[in-house]
């Protein structure tokens, strides 16, 4: 057997096609809306919307709406700041790339030429090309001149200090002499020729 339909005894309007008005829930209680959702903190762009609104018989803008697109402009301004402040960033790495070219160069001539002073000085002839070594000695050095520091040595760290910039001094003469013989030799060689 079929049923037949019949009509619900729930009333239903006619679908329309505007814009039906929804109820904006408020917050009740002592202070009614909170601070941040209330009239007063809308600016004046938000305020034509709602008056528009209104006009047209619509709902003014739900205060989640409001906050959501405050926080989206937000979000747009973070990413704007933080955009300018690595191109800024990138614009100073490249000017001290420029600048610190130069400094890079006298870094590695101080390097280059402390390597040649510990050459001079004898002390890779001694302990031969060991950096464990090397740097063992230079240690010890330097806790040598701490222990002076402190007047645990028995002798003060200025008379230490004088005492190798002197023996520095001799070797450097010493090695200038060499090296001025050298080149006297080769001259008279060269003269010969």
């Amino acid at each position: 057997m079929r049923s037949i339909s019949r009509p619900s005894p729930v009333s239903c309007s006619k679908p329309s096609n505007g814009l039906r008005p929804t109820p904006i829930r408020r917050r009740r209680g002592v202070g009614g809306e909170t601070g941040f959702f209330g009239k007063a903190q809308n600016s004046k762009e938000e305020d034509g919307q709602d008056a528009a609104a209104n006009d047209q018989g619509l709902t003014p803008r739900r205060p989640q709406a409001i906050l959501r697109d405050r926080l989206m402009a937000t979000l747009k301004a973070i990413r704007r700041s933080s955009a300018a402040t690595h191109r800024a960033e990138m614009a100073k790495a490249r000017d001290d790339l420029f600048i610190s070219g130069a400094a890079r160069r006298d870094r590695t001539r101080r390097l280059i030429e402390l390597g040649g002073l510990v050459k001079a000085s004898g002390l890779i002839d001694r302990v031969g090309h060991n950096p464990d070594a090397i740097i063992g000695a230079l240690r010890v050095l330097t806790k040598m001149m701490d222990m002076a520091k402190t007047g645990d040595a028995g002798f003060s760290s200025t008379v230490l200090f004088h005492r190798w910039q002197e023996a520095g001094s001799s070797l450097v003469e010493n090695h200038n002499k060499a090296v001025e013989a050298i080149k006297r030799e080769e001259r008279g060689w060269a003269s010969r020729g």
